[in-house]
């Protein structure tokens, strides 16, 4: 499984694994990331 670091303004970062296929903001959005948003 992938992992990705979100990295926020402030410097604080985390790390989540995620699906194969999964798009970054859809993996950021499940995991409660502030700052995704995803509207068009």
């Amino acid at each position: 499984m992938p992992k990705v670091t979100f990295v926020q303004a402030d410097g604080a970062s985390a790390t989540y694994d995620f699906a194969v296929g999964k798009s970054l903001m859809l993996a950021a959005q499940s995991h409660g990331v502030d700052g995704i948003l995803g509207e068009c």
